[in-house]
C-alpha cells in the first residue's frame, strides 16, 4: 500500500483523544473545545465552517452515510447535536458561527464514539461500557447494548447488514468496514492501522499493517532536510555517525513527533473509477486521520 502525506491542520484543541470524521469531500473535528470546524478537503487552506452550540468539551464527531442531506453528528457531555451540512453550506457567510444544530440527546455523560446507520435514522453512542442506539427522528433510545468489560472505543453499523454493529475496546480506537470488499481497517493506540480480510476460511486474516508514526517521522525528516538544503550556504558532510552528532536544541525544532501517535479515525473512500459495489476486485482508496497531543491532524 502506498501512503502519501497530503496536508497538516493545526487546531487550538488537542485531538489526541477525540473522534474525528471525514467524507470524500469534508473533514470535521473540534476547532476549539466547544466549536466544531468543517474543512473542505479540496483546499485545506480555506477557512472552515464553524459550528457552535456546545457548552462542554466536544468528544466525538461523525458524518452520516448519505450525501443528500449530508448530516454531521457532534457530541459532548451536555448535548448530542445533528447538523445539516448542505443547508449550512448554502448560507452566504460560511466562516461565521452557526448554532442551528438539532439536539437528539442531553446529559448522557462522556461519549467516546458516534456512528450513523445506513439510513441515517439511527446513531450509536459509546458511553462507558455500553452502546446506546438513538433514533434521531424521535430523540429516544432505540436499543441498549451491553457486554463489554471495558470502555467501548468504537461501534459501527455494518455496511452490508444494517442490523449488525461491530464494536471495539482499547487498544483499538477506530474501525471502518469496506462497503465494496469484505475488508475491515482498525486503528490502534500504538499508531498502526491493521487491515483485515473478512472472507478468509470463514474467519479473518491480517492483510497488512501501516505504521503511521513512521510515516509522520519521514515527513518531519523530509522537512528538516528541505530546510537545510534550501539555503545557498555551504554544505557540511560529516564522517561521524548520526548518534555522535550534536542534537538540535528543542527550542530550535519547529515540530517533533511524540511517540505513540494514536490512529483516531479510519475510513474507506470509494474509488471513482470503480463506482459499482458489484466490482469487488476494485482497489479501494483509504484515508487515515490521526492526531496527537501537539494538536495536529493529518489526512
Amino acid at each position: 500500500m502506498a501512503a502519501t502525506h497530503d496536508g497538516l491542520l493545526r487546531v487550538s484543541s488537542s485531538p489526541g483523544q477525540l473522534q474525528m470524521t471525514c467524507t470524500s469531500d469534508f473533514l470535521a473535528l473540534p476547532l476549539t473545545k466547544t466549536i466544531v470546524g468543517v474543512w473542505w478537503l479540496g483546499d485545506l487552506s480555506r477557512k472552515p465552517l464553524q459550528l457552535s452550540g456546545h457548552s462542554r468539551i466536544i468528544s466525538a464527531t461523525c458524518f452520516g452515510q448519505k450525501d443528500r442531506p449530508l448530516l454531521l453528528c457532534t457530541a459532548s457531555e451536555d448535548f448530542i447535536y445533528i447538523w445539516n451540512i448542505n443547508k449550512l453550506l448554502a448560507i452566504d457567510n460560511l466562516t461565521s458561527d452557526h448554532s442551528s444544530g438539532i439536539p437528539v440527546g442531553k446529559d448522557l455523560g462522556h461519549i467516546q464514539h458516534l456512528s450513523f446507520s445506513l439510513t441515517d435514522r439511527l446513531i450509536t453512542a459509546c458511553i462507558g461500557k455500553e452502546i446506546w442506539v438513538l433514533n434521531i427522528q424521535t430523540s429516544k433510545l432505540d436499543t441498549l447494548l451491553e457486554g463489554h468489560t471495558s470502555h467501548v472505543t468504537c461501534a459501527q453499523f455494518s455496511p452490508n447488514n444494517g442490523s449488525i454493529i461491530v464494536s471495539t475496546t482499547h487498544p483499538f480506537l477506530s474501525l471502518a468496514i469496506d462497503p465494496v470488499q469484505d475488508q475491515m481497517a482498525i486503528g490502534s493506540a500504538d499508531g498502526k492501522v491493521h487491515m483485515y480480510d473478512l472472507t478468509y476460511e470463514g474467519g479473518y486474516r491480517c492483510l497488512f499493517e501501516l505504521d503511521v508514526g513512521q510515516l509522520l517521522q519521514k515527513y518531519w525528516n523530509w522537512r528538516e532536510t528541505s530546510k537545510a538544503t534550501s539555503n545557498n550556504g555551504p554544505s557540511f558532510i560529516s564522517s561521524q555517525p548520526s548518534w555522535q552528532k550534536e542534537s538540535i536544541p528543542d527550542d530550535e525544532k519547529e515540530s517533533t513527533l511524540e511517540p505513540g501517535t494514536a490512529v483516531l479515525a479510519v475510513c474507506f473512500i470509494r474509488n471513482p473509477q470503480q463506482p459499482s459495489a458489484e466490482e469487488n476486485d476494485a482497489a479501494g482508496l483509504h484515508r487515515v486521520l490521526f492526531g496527537s497531543q501537539s494538536g495536529s491532524a493529518i489526512k
